[in-house]
């Protein structure tokens, strides 16, 4: 008998909502025809990070992965899961804390962009094997084809790309994330489409069992230009196309399919808009022990870009990179030092890492979380100053009295008192129990800060804390948006889209 086979794809935020508008716009026509009436709205269950659905896809139950990034305590460096170490650090946990094989351990599978490398004996344009951009396994046919496309295209996608990267930095000022997003939008249409497609056709041809796709188009768009932005929607055509291929291909060699998101994303404006500064300046000036002045702004400021970009160029595993990466760092101690010696400040006590809708403070130097309680006491300005901003929404913590707590508008409830809950508007809106066992899971992990401080529900409307106006990661509702469009025989229960139950089904079908 010959076994199933499948091609999965996942349409990173790509929420049911903006499928359906994509739909109607008729922009992805071939997409809508395959979906025919079977567009089912879900809600995603666990972080809506592109991460932790990977992770629990892949591995099932995990308390490893909370987002992209988080501090290392113990190293003094931010991780991120964009760095083949801090990727190669963590699947080693997923590994030992998992109870069977991970999902793609059987016999000739390949997946696509994935974060994890998840069992797959091949894996492409991912740093899961320890490489940024692995090299082993490449068709030189697709790779060489795919050079003299990309050459071709080059002279019409590079003015169009740097006009509107050049458009954007004027209207919102220059950053490190412009360019980063004008080297990946080239890639997608010079190289990225074409080398995929090509590359995954073959693997159906030859029978791969499974194929796993996970597919960043629209992610990226709407991390730079928003969810709604004509950019991001372009990109979905272009994603259209390429489905269409692949469709055929799978259709032919007898493969099923399944299209699915992983989380959505919220529209959102960056803190520093609202705010005027940066989040970090903000959380430093609120523990500092005395009077600031600019020259300390500036301090905080550059240590927090060093300490982001010093983390990035770890995936770069050239010597330039290491030792871009290793001066960066040094550079990031030194400025610790400078706010230590000239303001009194107890720069090792204290550490913000930012991920889009979120922001994770770190408060002391021990493994162990820091409770609400004594950061109160060492930093008595720090909740009340998150508390009063217009650019915050939801703070949770560990709380030593009544356990992990939420702070919202000046109330303080513990997350396990659903009828205190329901007096706060967010947990109305997304469902009481809900919202408290989203909350309650992100504090179980050991890496989440002590203060784990939201976007969402702040008074000036969606905030992200990093520099983009497409936002996940959070609990706005549309980042819980999801879409699942399965193959007959496949459904899911409860109007949710959980990673953990969707790994068990695709275990027993296709293992």
């Amino acid at each position: 008998m010959i076994p199933r086979r499948l091609l999965f794809i996942i349409l990173d935020g790509l929420s049911a909502k903006r499928l359906q508008q994509a739909i109607d716009k008729k922009i992805t026509p071939n997409i809508a025809a395959f979906c025919s009436d079977r567009v089912k709205e879900y809600k995603i269950t666990g972080p809506t990070a592109t991460s932790v659905f990977h992770s629990e896809l892949l591995y099932g139950p995990q308390e490893v992965v909370h987002g992209f990034t988080w501090f290392d305590r113990e190293k003094k460096l931010i991780r991120r899961l964009d760095v083949p170490e801090d990727v190669m650090h963590t699947e080693n946990q997923l590994r030992s804390s998992c109870t069977s094989p991970p999902l793609l351990s059987i016999e000739d599978t390949v997946s696509y962009s994935m974060v994890f490398a998840g069992g797959a004996a091949r894996q492409f344009i991912s740093c899961a094997d320890g490489e940024f951009v692995p090299s082993a396994r490449w068709r030189i046919g697709p790779v060489l084809t795919t050079l003299f496309r990309g050459a071709a295209l080059l002279p019409v996608e590079l003015p169009a790309a740097l006009i509107d990267t050049v458009r954007t930095i004027r209207r919102h000022g220059s950053s490190y994330e412009e360019w980063n997003w004008l080297f990946m939008r080239l890639f997608f249409s010079l190289c990225g489409n074409w080398l995929v497609r090509s590359s995954i056709i073959t693997d159906m041809r030859q029978g791969s069992r499974i194929i796993l796709l996970n597919c960043s188009h629209y992610d990226e768009a709407s991390h730079r230009r928003g969810p709604d932005s004509p950019e991001a929607f372009r990109q979905l055509k272009c994603v259209d196309g390429f489905f269409r291929h692949v469709h055929a291909t799978a259709r032919e060699h007898g493969y099923d399919i399944i299209l699915c998101s992983d989380h959505g994303h919220a529209a959102a404006l960056p803190f520093h808009h609202v705010d005027g500064h940066t989040f970090a300046v903000r959380v430093f000036e609120a523990c500092a022990p005395g009077p600031v002045d600019d020259r300390f702004r500036a301090l905080v400021r550059r240590m927090q870009r060093l300490a982001v970009r010093a983390s990035a160029f770890r995936k770069w595993h050239s010597l330039l990179g290491s030792w871009i990466g290793r001066w960066m760092q040094q550079s990031h101690t030194d400025y610790l030092k400078h706010l230590k010696q000239e303001y009194a400040f107890p720069a090792d006590e204290l550490a913000v890492v930012t991920c889009g809708p979120t922001a994770h403070i770190y408060v002391g130097q021990r493994s162990c979380e820091a409770s609400l309680e004594e950061i109160e006491a060492r930093f008595p300005r720090l909740v009340p100053m998150l508390a009063a901003s217009r650019a915050v929404g939801l703070i949770v913590a560990r709380s030593k009295k009544d356990g992990p707590v939420v702070l919202f508008q000046g109330q303080r409830i513990p997350l396990d008192d659903l009828d205190s809950l329901a007096s706060l508007a967010p947990f109305r809106q997304m469902g009481v129990a809900f919202l408290s066992g989203q909350l309650q899971k992100v504090l179980s992990f050991k890496t989440t800060g002590d203060l784990v401080v939201y976007g969402a529900f702040a008074k000036a409307g969606t905030i992200s804390f990093d520099n983009e106006f497409g936002t996940h990661g959070g609990v706005h509702p549309d980042e819980f948006n999801a879409f699942f469009i399965p193959p007959p025989g496949i459904d899911l229960r409860d109007g949710s889209l959980n990673p953990v139950e969707l790994n068990t089904i695709l275990r027993k079908r296709y293992s």
